[in-house]
């Protein structure tokens, strides 16, 4: 459930870029910067809250199963700098292609 969550947070962050870059030329897009720190604390946040859900389904019984939810705070570090620069990448390729498309008319 957390990685199909993952995947539609990161394709509405994909489309608010590709919006953002489709009506703004600027160096540096806020949309990149805000979404990057915001998009990774939901991601974890649903993480968190999903096992909740677990234990809501399958019973009680399971909720000593899950291990320790405060890890995923420290993960944060980890999965933060590989989303910024996926999402900065995607940006910049936008941009590029943008660009093109400008020079061709």
């Amino acid at each position: 459930m957390t990685l199909i969550f993952g995947f539609i947070l990161s394709c509405i962050h994909v489309v608010l870029i590709w919006l953002y870059r489709k009506r703004y030329n600027h160096k540096y897009s806020i949309v990149v910067i805000v979404g990057c720190l915001i998009f990774p604390l939901l991601f974890l946040n649903f993480q968190m809250h999903t096992y909740d859900l677990i234990n809501h389904t399958i019973g009680i019984h399971a909720s000593r199963f899950h291990g320790y939810t405060f890890f995923v705070l420290l993960f944060y570090r980890v999965i933060s700098p590989f989303y910024w620069v996926s999402m900065w990448l995607i940006d910049r390729r936008l941009k590029q292609a943008e660009m093109r498309s400008i020079q061709t008319k």
